[in-house]
């Protein structure tokens, strides 16, 4: 399972958590209570990804590792609950069969805001990385952007995915 999806899957079960923890509190009528909290962590990483371009265009996988960078933050009303997570990459990666160096800068964001009692939802995710090839190793960019929105009948009235990759 590649990190992105590792990420929204954790991100979604939080956010399934705390909507029933929310659904289960009694709510005085009208009482517009808010919670709300920001986190950051930061930790070691070690991962390989598959490079398209390395390799004079045969692709090899490249292990980087390095330190990811974590901001969570979260509120919760009475109705509605919204998440923005944010993740940072940077570390140095080496190509398993050439033995290019790489510098890796990742950004991953995910913006989710929902009700609780009913299905408006909308989810934003967006990730950019750049895999910098030193010396004569190719440069790896991407971007991905996804954005659902969901209506009050549970009915997605936007869904839109774009993926775009380039090798310099």
């Amino acid at each position: 399972m590649n990190t992105t999806t590792v990420r929204i899957a954790l991100g979604l079960a939080f956010a399934a958590m705390l909507a029933l923890v929310g659904l289960s509190r009694p709510r005085a009528a009208g009482a517009q209570t808010e919670v709300h909290r920001e986190t950051s962590t930061s930790r070691e990483f070690a991962v390989s990804e598959f490079i398209p371009c390395a390799n004079g265009g045969e692709g090899e996988f490249v292990t980087v590792t390095g330190t990811t960078r974590d901001r969570t933050f979260w509120a919760l009303n009475d109705r509605h609950i919204s998440f923005d997570i944010s993740t940072s990459y940077q570390g140095k990666g080496v190509g398993r069969t050439t033995g290019d160096t790489y510098v890796l800068n990742d950004s991953f964001r995910s913006k989710l805001n929902f009700q609780l009692d009913s299905a408006p939802e909308e989810d934003t995710i967006i990730e950019k990385s750049n895999i910098i090839g030193q010396g004569k190793a190719p440069n790896l960019v991407l971007h991905r952007l996804t954005h659902v929105t969901v209506n009050s009948k549970g009915e997605v009235t936007a869904d839109h995915f774009d993926i775009n990759f380039q090798c310099r």
